[in-house]
């Protein structure tokens, strides 16, 4: 998993080191977590290349020709196949989705969920979702795809809004600790995350409705969550935001 995931944000020299090790460490002793590994395998060499027939080799691992299938494996499988953009997973996803349990599960099914219906409203709320779940690689496959519906719909300033929030998601993903990467100003690491999806809409000029309507909250969330975050950076509206001009 390791290997997957250094070699989902590119970092070559270290997803090669992570492989030689997989490659000589013995095998795991439980079936599950062999499959699972070769899985991870396959996703970390698509990622770093072309590689073809990874989809076709993960769904086979996902329900393999010896032992019982379970639910849970084949869902791993179609999770890596719905990261290397394979939309066609999403369907088996929900069938399989009574089956499942846990905040990432029902995350991907979420995200599974909205490629059905390609709302992109519905694709916004799969990307909370898997912000919540901190699959943030889930995150911005949902932002990207509701930028998309946005632009076809010629509403621009929600697809840049949605491109922003990918951005921000890949920014995320690439960070070694799972922070905020050090491009944000030191001061907003005193917000909550709330807090700082706010200030960052409101630092790119949408106003406290503008705010609500696309996080779906209500105006007097937004007036609230800007408040304390006033207070906490010391500033006193808007126009002090780290990152605002005040021209």
């Amino acid at each position: 998993m390791a290997f997957a995931a250094a070699a989902e944000v590119g970092a070559k020299d270290k997803a090669a080191a992570l492989l030689a090790d997989y490659d000589a460490a013995p095998p795991a002793v439980s079936r599950y977590l062999r499959i699972l590994s070769q899985m991870a395998v396959t996703y970390g060499k698509a990622r770093l290349g072309n590689y073809p027939g990874a989809i076709d080799e993960l769904r086979a691992l996902g329900r393999p020709q010896t032992g019982v299938p379970t639910a849970g494996l084949e869902f791993d499988s179609l999770a890596f196949c719905l990261a290397l953009g394979d939309r066609d997973a999403a369907s088996r996803v929900l069938e399989l989705q009574p089956e499942l349990e846990g905040p990432r599960a029902a995350a991907i099914c979420h995200y599974a969920a909205a490629i059905s219906t390609d709302l992109a409203t519905d694709h916004l709320e799969a990307a909370k979702s898997c912000e919540d779940a901190e699959l943030w690689g889930f995150a911005a496959l949902a932002y990207d795809a509701a930028a998309n519906g946005y632009r076809a719909a010629g509403d621009t300033l929600r697809e840049r809004v949605a491109l922003s929030q990918r951005k921000r998601c890949l920014d995320r993903m690439d960070s070694v600790d799972g922070q905020e990467p050090e491009a944000d100003s030191d001061a907003l690491g005193v917000l909550t995350r709330r807090e700082r999806d706010i200030v960052a809409l409101a630092v790119r000029g949408l106003s406290d409705r503008q705010i609500a309507a696309e996080l779906q909250v209500s105006i007097r969330t937004v007036e609230g969550h800007l408040y304390r975050s006033y207070a906490k950076l010391n500033v006193s509206g808007r126009d002090q935001l780290p990152g605002v001009s005040t021209d």
